[in-house]
């Protein structure tokens, strides 16, 4: 009999250790991603607004375009972030893999984008959308979840480092 209570222990701990892991993704992707992405804003808004730059000429008011920024990439980005996330979480809690697939990132990341321009530029109007602008979307949304993949596999490798630490002698 407690060959069996172990072997249900263990797999409750297994399964709480998993389910554990794949909210920390998702919280990654929905919180961590919108940051990365005005990042991301503030890199490639120069390529549109040649005379722009992130230095205003006080300090409150780089700090207030910085937190419109902020606010902008948390309305804009994190429902798709959020997705991305929540794809990502499920695929790390059913496979059972020690990591976060950068295929599955990469395809849903550019789906959700694909997606949410339709959505936003409502093809059915005219004019169609200014191709450079859906291009940066586009780049921003699939570097966004780039960069949330990369901080959640550091995350899920420092969890198994300090689970490893914790269970070998």
């Amino acid at each position: 009999m407690s060959g069996k209570a172990t072997a249900l222990t263990g797999a409750a701990s297994e399964l709480r250790n998993r389910a554990a892991k794949a909210v920390a993704v998702f919280l990654i992707f929905a919180i961590v991603g919108p940051p990365i992405a005005a990042l991301i804003a503030i890199g490639i808004i120069p390529f549109f607004e040649p005379g722009w730059s992130i230095v205003a000429e006080n300090v409150e008011d780089s700090i207030n375009g910085i937190g419109r920024l902020l606010s902008a990439a948390y309305f804009l980005g994190s429902l798709q972030l959020g997705v991305t996330g929540f794809a990502a979480a499920l695929w790390l809690f059913f496979a059972r893999r020690p990591r976060v697939s950068v295929i599955l990132v990469l395809l849903t990341s550019f789906a959700t984008a694909v997606i949410a321009v339709f959505v936003l530029a409502n093809p059915m109007a005219m004019p169609a959308p200014d191709p450079g602008i859906v291009a940066a979307f586009l780049v921003l949304h699939v570097g966004a979840a780039i960069g949330c993949w990369l901080v959640a596999n550091a995350v899920l490798r420092t969890w198994e480092w300090r689970h490893a630490r914790m269970v070998t002698p």
